[in-house]
């Protein structure tokens, strides 16, 4: 598991009656910058080479790769589309998730009623919280378990099929809680299901939208304003429409159809765009990591330190050849994460990623 080391950003505290006395040592032992120390505790994910932490690990260091032929729906009706995805594999989400004894209908998640982006992320964070050991029930305050889960693209599967069902049957065929797949439902959900009822927020924001819900949770601990985060970021955008507009932007691997396993290069020097599915840490997937101050915790990951973002004003090389966001970016924070920070109680923290 050393692989997540470098994915820290919220954790888990203990539990139970030792809850608040953990918590004031924590809060004492980081006195000396201003911000409560912040760890991983709990890792849960969903994606192409495995449903949970332990195997992805596995398959990455035996080489494996993801990519087969797209299956989610037929590409030849939508050419040029490519046809190859990273797709997650004989997903069930009863596996994951089961409804409370007792729970009227209409009430909570719904598999039937919500899209598969939501699924994935009921899925990862109920792993992520098993991993951790945590209990929320065994928290005297669950005002102060909050959750973050991130979505670029939300439900759009459900607003694909919607906008079917209302261009060919009329607006009476529209129905569900989710038929417009607005992002945030994700986060809320989760949050409803694991009992969080702490702050709660989501971040629409590319490919950087899971590392931002990552770097707001460390902020939530770090500054006192939650005890424990559950955080990262959902996909599910195998879906013709996704797919065609990416195609259309020229950002989609075309040529790799003969043979998926070598369509995604991202660093050859012949790099013909990008794979849809979990192979970028988004896409059809899911990233869920428990956060807490460094209370006594079973086996922590890794401590968060600091998180920091900034803008490219140019998608053209030309425009910006050295990349001055990006690397302005990494150089803050690694000069936040090895100097001492000046002590005061409330200090500003953004999430390490350069938005596109």
């Amino acid at each position: 598991m050393q692989l997540f080391n470098t994915l820290a950003i919220s954790a888990t505290a203990s539990v139970g009656s030792s809850f608040g006395a953990a918590r004031q040592a924590t809060l004492a032992m980081s006195a000396f910058d201003g911000r409560n120390k912040v760890v991983v505790t709990g890792i849960g994910a969903l994606t192409s080479l495995g449903q949970d932490a332990d195997t992805i690990f596995e398959e990455l260091l035996a080489g494996k790769c993801g990519i087969g032929p797209l299956t989610l729906f037929d590409p030849k009706k939508y050419p040029p589309v490519p046809q190859i995805a990273s797709e997650v594999q004989d997903f069930d989400i009863s596996k994951f998730w089961s409804p409370p004894p007792g729970r009227p209908s209409g009430v909570g998640f719904d598999p039937d009623k919500y899209d598969r982006y939501i699924h994935f992320a009921i899925a990862a964070a109920t792993s992520c919280l098993l991993d951790g050991g945590f209990n929320a029930a065994e928290m005297r305050n669950r005002y102060r378990f909050g959750c973050n889960i991130a979505s670029g693209a939300g439900g759009i599967g459900k607003l694909e099929r919607s906008c079917r069902d209302l261009f060919c049957d009329g607006e009476d065929a529209v129905s569900g809680p989710d038929a417009l797949g607005v992002s945030n439902t994700a986060s809320q959900i989760v949050a409803m299901e694991v009992g969080a009822c702490g702050p709660n927020a989501n971040f629409v924001s590319a490919c950087a939208s899971g590392t931002h819900a990552l770097g707001e949770a460390y902020r939530n601990i770090a500054f006192g304003e939650a005890d424990v985060m559950l955080a990262g970021g959902t996909e599910a955008c195998i879906t013709p429409l996704t797919i065609s507009g990416f195609t259309s932007m020229r950002a989609m691997c075309t040529t790799g159809n003969s043979d998926p396993q070598k369509a995604s290069r991202p660093f050859d020097a012949e790099r013909c765009g990008f794979v849809m599915g979990g192979t970028r840490a988004k896409r059809c997937l899911a990233l869920c990591l428990l956060l807490s101050p460094g209370l006594p915790c079973p086996c922590p990951f890794q401590r968060v330190r600091v998180c920091y973002c900034s803008s490219r004003r140019s998608t053209r090389r030309r425009e910006a050849p050295e990349f001055i966001a990006s690397s302005r970016a990494t150089r803050r924070t690694a000069t936040r994460t090895t100097s001492r920070p000046r002590t005061r109680k409330v200090r500003a923290c953004r999430a390490a990623s350069s938005a596109r």
